[in-house]
């Protein structure tokens, strides 16, 4: 399985911090690994973005130095047990997000329209592929992933980072999100940050983390089969 992770900040995320949360998730795989940063402009409340991929194992001494207050990871594991190109590597990229997955979808070949490279036989590209077609069709963004995962069967766990809001969302169906916060710094990941003080988010909702407010927020929930279910 593949681990996401990430780390929000109201001043700058910690590089070591960031580092430690890649190397919890190694475990679930590490043939690549690929990471998304923004950061606050001071004189305005948009942000200047930045995605990096790589076709190999976690190396810290990749991590960028620059201040970010947004660092949103993925390590990825792929089903196949190796990687083709770099495009498989997450996050993936549609007009207004980006979007990481861990987990494996069952019934993705059934949504071959809302793939979003033609070239790629990767199931996570249909979610993200499926919420920008909502969101054309003028779903607000959580009805727009709400409407888009309820078509899936198998296991999920995403971040998805939304350009024209500067918000971060969450959802799981089987595969774990794990999530902290203090008065400075929000935590996710696959793999627990801190036993001590993480929770794992529930099943079938989806969450909203707002960059102006600080704030993680259930905002929907959506349906889901599972066989661990009670």
């Amino acid at each position: 399985m593949c681990g996401i992770f990430g780390i929000i900040s109201k001043t700058s995320v910690i590089r070591q911090q960031f580092c430690q949360l890649a190397e919890r998730n190694q475990q679930r795989g590490n043939l690549a690994f690929g990471y998304f940063t923004a950061k606050v402009c001071a004189d305005s409340d948009q942000t200047t973005s930045n995605v990096f991929r790589y076709p190999h194992a976690f190396d810290q001494n990749l991590l960028t130095e620059e201040k970010i207050q947004i660092s949103l990871g993925h390590i990825l594991a792929p089903t196949a047990g190796k990687l083709k190109s770099v495009a498989e590597i997450h996050p993936f990229k549609t007009r207004d997000g980006y979007l990481a997955h861990n987990g494996l979808l069952l019934n993705y070949k059934q949504f071959a329209s809302w793939r979003i490279n033609s070239d790629l036989e990767v199931d996570s590209q249909v979610i993200i592929g499926g919420v920008q077609y909502y969101l054309k069709e003028g779903l607000d963004v959580s009805a727009a992933i709400k409407k888009t995962v309820e078509h899936f069967e198998g296991q999920q766990a995403c971040w998805y980072w939304h350009k024209p809001t500067q918000c971060l969302y969450l959802w799981r169906v089987m595969a774990p999100i794990y999530v902290s916060q203090n008065s400075t710094t929000f935590y996710f990941s696959s793999t627990p940050h801190n036993t001590l003080t993480d929770s794992l988010l529930k099943e079938g909702t989806i969450y909203q983390f707002n960059l102006a407010s600080f704030t993680l927020k259930k905002t929907t929930d959506f349906s889901f089969y599972s066989p661990y279910q009670l």
